[in-house]
């Protein structure tokens, strides 16, 4: 979000109020932690089942559920009340959504987990560039500061692996694909922005779901799911489950506390990735990775880090769901 990403942006359809005996800090932690912790077990995934499969799998899962959850409350949408010009942005939302997921889990057979959540912040930037350009949105000065770190960070990030002697033909493949899949989020991101008036964000959600999972039919295979050990069935699962769970836990801390508040946990994504690797891989769990960054690196991820969280303080409240995972 991912995934989904970062999640700052994530729908919220009630007005915050104030934090009630903690629920919505817990709430806006657990959105969190699942954010930053689904990449590295969708990197466990991705060597064993193709990015189309796991993508189509995952649409799959919150399109039932999510459609469940509408039919209980009667809010289903009714496509025949949509006009054939707003079906059209909701397909090329689904594609969107679709291609972001797919380019994503792609990038993680080439970055780990812990560097892919620094480039994954690359979603809202590329949101905030088209809401200025093509929605004519006003940019606010904390989200120019904002934007002005985060280039900062991301050069110094990039830099010392993408030039001179220490170039790294891994590192440039996984950031491109990132990149690529930032702005085919960006795509699905405003599409919601323009319909977000016919529709509530869970209704826009549902559809588009449903759509990425059948744009992505096609390109699903069996092949992989027999080698899976219980250890992938459970990896699975959670990848499965990831995106209803974030996107439900960041809705009930907007209930229940502060959009500030909440955008500043989440928006953290990036550190606690980088935690829960160092974690993993001190507990001897196989296939996590920790990246070897000089100090530039660290630091450049730190200022990638601030610069979302000083944007998403700026920004008005959000609509969509800021993340590829």
């Amino acid at each position: 979000m991912i995934a989904e990403p970062t999640p700052s942006a994530a729908a919220a359809t009630l007005a915050p109020l104030a934090p009630r005996n903690w629920t919505g800090p817990l709430w806006a932690v657990l959105a969190a932690l699942v954010w930053s912790g689904i990449l590295i077990v969708l990197a466990r995934l991705v060597g064993t089942i193709t990015p189309p499969t796991l993508a189509c799998v995952r649409f799959s899962f919150a399109a039932l559920v999510l459609g469940l959850w509408l039919a209980v409350r009667g809010q289903l949408p009714h496509l025949k009340a949509l006009t054939r010009r707003e079906r059209a942005l909701l397909v090329l939302a689904a594609l969107g959504l679709a291609a972001n997921y797919v380019f994503s889990m792609m990038a993680l057979s080439h970055l780990t987990p812990a560097e892919a959540s620094v480039l994954w912040q690359m979603n809202g930037m590329a949101l905030l560039a088209c809401g200025v350009l093509l929605l004519r949105e006003r940019l606010s000065r904390a989200q120019a500061i904002g934007l002005v770190i985060f280039v900062c960070g991301l050069m110094l990030f990039l830099g010392p692996r993408l030039l001179g002697s220490a170039f790294d033909v891994r590192f440039l493949t996984g950031s491109a694909l990132v990149a690529t899949g930032a702005v085919a989020w960006a795509a699905y991101a405003v599409v919601q922005r323009v319909t977000q008036n016919r529709l509530s964000s869970l209704q826009i959600l549902w559809l588009v779901c449903c759509g990425s999972a059948l744009a992505l039919l096609p390109l699903s295979s069996a092949a992989g799911f027999e080698r899976l050990d219980a250890g992938g069935w459970i990896a699975l699962a959670l990848a499965s489950a990831s995106t209803v769970v974030a996107y439900g836990a960041f809705a009930l801390a907007l209930q229940h506390w502060s959009l500030t508040g909440t955008t500043t946990v989440t928006s953290s994504t990036p550190v606690l990735t980088w935690l829960l690797s160092w974690a993993a891989a001190a507990g001897g769990v196989a296939g996590v990775a920790v990246p070897q960054v000089g100090t530039l690196g660290i630091v450049g991820a730190l200022l990638v880090t601030t610069g979302c969280i000083v944007t998403s303080l700026g920004q008005a409240p959000p609509q969509v769901s800021n993340s590829a995972t």
